[in-house]
């Protein structure tokens, strides 16, 4: 693989990490998720295959999953939920919360981010140490590896390796800030409860490179998407042909803990 190809490659899964938290700055609309969404689901048989036996296999990730609750109970716990705040307010909500969820679930399917990041010294949790130019990854101009190359791994890194950087503009700091904006025209103490994890989670996955963290901010969301500010299996099953994703239930939510 060529020096440019390999930039392009953590690049872009980089990109993958920092659109997990998109909705904490609102720059994506509810119809370029609902596009991104209808795109990402016309794969081929075997790419949802292949996608179920990640998921499988993938320790991290798996929970024991509760039944999920029918479109009733979701429109009886989203009018709880959402009491008490503008139509605006939900609405701003509701597309960033869809808007996260779908990019995090993209990079845990599609580009092993859970596998990545479960290396506490991965650069890609540069994303949340700090802002302006990171270092993301390598780029090797060679397709020599390490043991083929009979030089020692600081020799081959000197000859061969380049870092690769992008722009970074939120930290985790940057994060909890807005997830604390998003708070404060929240109402319902369960559905700020939930807010509150994912602000600790961010925190705590600064401090502690522990990927369990961006594991409970994907449950929550995943929930809060198909289980809350949208009843999943109806309003995006449509779309799908393999709806085992959407049909995931974590039961991770307070509201429904709580009523």
């Amino acid at each position: 693989m060529s020096r440019k190809e390999m930039k392009r490659v953590i690049s872009t899964t980089g990109m993958i990490f920092i659109l997990s938290v998109v909705f904490f700055t609102g720059c994506t609309k509810a119809s370029d998720a609902e596009t991104q969404q209808q795109e990402q689901t016309k794969e081929t048989d075997t790419q949802e295959q292949a996608v179920t036996n990640q998921e499988d296999t993938n320790e991290e990730n798996s929970v024991s999953e509760e039944s999920a609750p029918n479109k009733e109970t979701v429109l009886k716990m989203r009018e709880i939920a959402l009491s008490g705040m503008t139509d605006e307010q939900i609405e701003s909500m509701t597309e960033r919360v869809k808007s996260a969820n779908l990019s995090l679930e993209n990079g845990i399917m599609f580009d092993n981010l859970i596998e990545q990041l479960s290396d506490s010294d991965s650069l890609m949790w540069n994303y949340l140490e700090q802002t302006g130019e990171i270092q993301i990854g390598w780029a090797f101009d060679t397709e020599i590896s390490l043991e083929e190359s009979g030089l020692t791994k600081d020799e081959y890194m000197q000859k061969y390796a380049t870092t690769v950087s992008t722009n970074n503009e939120y930290d985790a700091d940057s994060y909890i800030a807005l997830i604390d904006e998003i708070l404060e025209y929240i109402s319902n103490e369960d559905l700020k409860a939930d807010f509150t994890s994912m602000r600790e989670s961010v925190k705590q996955a600064k401090e502690t490179h522990d990927v369990n963290e961006v594991i409970n901010i994907y449950h929550i969301l995943h929930d809060m998407d198909y289980y809350l500010l949208r009843y999943g299996p109806e309003d995006v099953g449509q779309y799908v042909s393999d709806t085992s994703t959407i049909n995931k239930y974590y039961g991770v939510l307070k509201i429904y803990e709580n009523n």
